[in-house]
């Protein structure tokens, strides 16, 4: 794009000649996303209950491709790579909260979800703990790959 702004980028004119075509879209999600981030063409979007619903974006609008329930405790934010799915939590569990394998969660930290295009492992695969030897990462509210 030429400094004086003369030219458009190209994605800006893409977009606008696809929203002469389809100027508007609808959607109707299972959950009220409270958490959302994306990889490449690939939506997340998460609420407080851990409920994931995984959709991809053609540049017009959204199909839901997957939904998947992976049970973290206080979920603070998400961000997903090629293989990885995160969330950062932190806070005192309640006492449901700390049973099964969640009893030695540390208080604040990020779980990894292995992940494969439109499907998250339910089941983590790595627990990192920020509490511990790191004053400043107690209550870690944002994430990014």
């Amino acid at each position: 794009m030429p400094i004086n702004g003369t030219t458009k980028p190209a994605r800006l004119s893409e977009w606008e000649n696809k929203s002469y075509i389809k100027p508007e879209a609808e959607l109707t999600v299972p959950i009220t996303p409270s958490l959302m981030t994306s990889f490449e063409t690939i939506v997340f979007c998460m609420d407080f209950a851990s409920n994931l619903t995984i959709y991809e974006s053609n540049s017009i609008e959204l199909r839901e491709k997957n939904k998947v329930k992976i049970s973290v405790p206080n979920p603070k934010a998400i961000s997903a790579s090629q293989n990885y799915f995160a969330v950062s939590y932190f806070g005192p569990l309640k006492k449901e909260q700390s049973k099964g394998i969640w009893k030695n969660l540390p208080n604040s930290g990020v779980i990894l979800f292995t992940r494969q295009e439109f499907v998250v492992c339910s089941i983590h695969d790595k627990i990192i703990d920020l509490s511990r030897n790191n004053e400043s990462f107690k209550q870690p509210t944002g994430i990014m790959n």
